[in-house]
């Protein structure tokens, strides 16, 4: 909302999560003017660093939390849907969990369980920045990245 709707520094911004037995990764992608490129990675860096910092207040965390619970019980409501789900839980956790049981963890899952976690994941010291673009200064961006202020 901050780098699209507020800000107008891109076009799309979104992001999603890999997530895997031992690793996974957060991506935050943006297309952006690339007059504007600076302030939309500040920006972006901006808003995780707040999450992570601060964490959702209490009514995006219930939202979400909805929203969760209501995209997994459509997920599962067709047989090829609950048997994905069925499979991925044996697979990754070699046990299968009954959907209430999904139900129930997603419902466990507190406030300051989610500012810990965004603690944790949205270290600088740990991130990795790629572009796309006429770009061939590496060092400009990895400052932007680091959090050090750059002079044009």
């Amino acid at each position: 909302t901050e780098v699209r709707e507020r800000r107008g520094l891109c076009y799309y911004v979104h992001s999603h999560h890999d997530a895997y037995q031992d690793a996974g990764s957060v991506v935050v992608a943006a297309g952006v003017d690339t007059s504007r490129i600076d302030l939309a990675i500040t920006t972006i860096i901006e808003e995780l660093t707040k999450l992570a910092n601060d964490g959702p207040d209490d009514a995006e965390f219930q939202k979400a939390k909805n929203y969760l619970k209501g995209k997994f019980v459509l997920g599962v409501e067709d047989p090829r849907g609950l048997i994905m789900f069925g499979a991925r839980r044996e697979v990754v956790e070699g046990k299968y969990w009954e959907p209430a049981e999904a139900l129930a963890a997603i419902d466990a899952v507190t406030i300051d369980d989610v500012r810990r976690v965004a603690r944790e994941t949205f270290d600088l010291q740990t991130a990795n920045l790629a572009i796309v673009g006429p770009y061939e200064d590496a060092a400009h961006f990895e400052q932007l990245l680091s959090g050090v202020a750059v002079t044009a």
